[in-house]
């Protein structure tokens, strides 16, 4: 398979360290890895922007490797859920490392990390693995006392909000422009959920660019005039965001390094029954429900946007009413047609996940959402793969659509039962499926789409999205608005015809 020395002389690093020769690396680096290692030695900040399922993460594991061989700290942040199987990667595709280099997480309650800080005394490990949360807690004491010289951020769509504490952490870790603490930053999607995603990650790699939030608006917003306040119509100037993404940024797609089939993508188009369509309509004129005792009030737009969505999966939430959910029969009919194939489903909301493993118990589902945690994620992953038993998994976009692996090897099917409105995600849940080492012939991707409801606008909200991330990346991929068609599905209701910032939407989405 070759040497971590053949590895950094494939790159063209300088300083090839000698205990390099000894590491036989259980995979060979493909052509683009090579590069990836090449181009993040070659800026001191720079942006991996592979698609999923690429393989960016035996590179950035490598570029950490050469650094602490030439004296540096490197630490690695990412999300909570991702840390320990990021240790375990970097020991399978680096055997040995440790014999060389030092490498520890920070982790846990504060007792459990006083414990593990008094361990390591004034000898902090070379590469140390993190939460975004323990970053922000602890960048400073890294950066003065410990000697730590360069960040690598992991799912780095999570510094994108330029007021956020995780992007002025990463933003002071890195000092000026002139300095040298080095920074990168690794995202399949550099943008997530709109254009102005991007300003995150530009601020922090070259932050001269702009000089500032408010200089990036004017370049690329297009605003509604005669407003009083500034409302966001659409975005312009896409070459010149394009060559500011990747002035120090590199992306590779899938299709231009392995030779996976395209995803065929299927609406399945739901007809609501009419008590639960007026009950729907109901909740949006009246944004109150009464449930016994209990009156939900959704006056507040953020409130209805979540209620009008669980509606459609949960109509037992809103009303004494039995009302059948027609979205779940038609999911019952899509899994009968599958025949005991291994499918994937994604929800947004606990209560729909917690709900469709309740309905499939039969089926001895595993689980994604935000209750799965600690060591109970990574079994019931294995449980999808490697129980025969186990025909599904349900999780959420976000939960389960990162730092996942082996899907691929089990199943080509996945069904979105509530619609995904953002790009990124939308994009890396699937490609949980669609990457090296599917089997099928391609992946299958349904998505279920109530008439009449906003699944509607979501859908739609996801094609212009997604056409946008297309200008600003440029991609030249063939983009869903010609998966799914460019014109989108009709019978919207014209009570939620209202606009809601898309700031509001991914907040409200992240805390589903």
């Amino acid at each position: 398979m070759g040497t971590l020395a053949d590895y950094f002389r494939s790159a063209g690093l300088p300083a090839v360290p000698s205990f390099a020769e000894d590491i036989h690396m259980r995979f060979k680096p493909f052509e683009h890895q090579v590069g990836d290692l090449t181009h993040m030695a070659q800026f001191t900040r720079s942006g991996i922007y592979n698609e999923p399922g690429t393989g960016k993460t035996l590179s950035m594991q490598g570029y950490g490797l050469w650094l602490a061989a030439q004296g540096n700290k490197v630490v690695y942040i990412m999300p909570p859920i991702l840390t320990s199987q990021f240790h375990g990667s970097l020991a399978r595709s680096y055997p040995n490392y440790d014999q060389h280099i030092s490498c520890g997480i920070l982790q846990g309650t504060p007792k459990q990390r006083e414990k593990i800080i008094e361990a390591w005394g004034v000898n902090w490990p070379d590469l140390l693995i993190m939460s975004y949360r323990m970053f922000v807690d602890y960048h400073v004491q890294m950066k003065e006392q410990h000697g730590y010289t360069c960040v690598v951020v992991d799912e780095a769509t999570a510094v994108k909000t330029a007021s956020s504490q995780l992007h002025n952490a990463v933003k002071i870790f890195a000092g000026k422009q002139d300095e040298s603490n080095g920074v990168v930053l690794v995202t399949g999607s550099p943008v997530d959920t709109n254009v102005m995603d991007a300003y995150g990650l530009i601020a922090i790699i070259t932050p001269d660019r702009y000089g500032s939030k408010r200089m990036f608006d004017r370049t690329h917003c297009i605003y509604a005039i005669g407003t009083p306040f500034q409302m966001v119509l659409g975005y312009q100037n896409y070459p010149v965001l394009n060559q500011s993404l990747f002035a120090q940024g590199r992306r590779i797609k899938k299709a231009d390094v392995s030779d996976l089939p395209p995803r065929l993508i299927t609406e399945i188009q739901v007809t609501l029954s009419k008590p639960h369509r007026e009950l729907y309509k109901r909740i949006v004129e009246e944004r109150i429900a009464e449930i016994g005792d209990r009156v939900l009030d959704m006056t507040e737009q953020s409130a209805l946007y979540q209620g009008v969505q669980r509606i459609v999966l949960n109509p037992e939430q809103f009303t004494d009413q039995v009302i059948e959910s027609e979205a779940l029969v038609e999911l019952d009919a899509l899994l009968e047609t599958l025949d005991g194939k291994k499918v994937v489903i994604y929800a947004w909301f606990q209560s729909s996940i917690e709900k469709l493993q309740l309905r499939y118990k039969h089926l001895n589902p595993a689980t994604l959402y935000g209750k799965t945690v600690g060591s109970k994620r990574e079994g019931e992953k294995m449980k999808f793969i490697n129980d025969p038993t186990c025909k599904l998994i349900i999780a959420n976009p976000r939960s389960g659509g990162v730092g996942v692996d082996g899907f691929q090897d089990v199943s080509s099917h996945v069904v979105f039962a509530e619609v995904c409105p953002f790009p990124g995600v939308f994009q890396q849940a699937i490609d949980r499926l669609h990457r090296t080492g599917q089997k099928a012939e391609a992946v299958n991707v349904y998505i279920l789409v109530p008439a009449g409801t906003i699944a509607v606008k979501l859908r739609n909200d996801l094609i212009k999205k997604d056409y946008q991330q297309e200008l600003a990346v440029q991609d030249k991929r063939a983009v869903l608005t010609a998966l799914m068609g460019g014109d989108g599905l009709k019978g919207s209701l014209d009570s939620l015809s209202y606009a809601i910032e898309e700031k509001e939407v991914d907040s409200i989405q992240e805390a589903a």
